[in-house]
């Protein structure tokens, strides 16, 4: 299912969707987890979607 990044860059807070099949290294992301990525020269779209560290505070 495809989702949504929530990044702070340069002190300006934005977002930008990623689809499910460009995440790396687990089968799921949920809010609030650590991600790393990056985005392809010219796209608004995140690739290479690899979680960092798991939201702690999920249910």
């Amino acid at each position: 299912e495809p989702g949504i990044i929530r990044y702070v860059c340069d002190g300006i807070e934005a977002t930008i969707p990623f689809p499910s099949t460009n995440i790396s290294n687990t089968s799921a992301l949920y809010y609030g987890d650590k991600v790393e990525f990056t985005v392809a020269s010219g796209s608004k779209v995140a690739t290479t979607v690899a979680l960092v560290e798991r939201n702690r505070t999920r249910g």
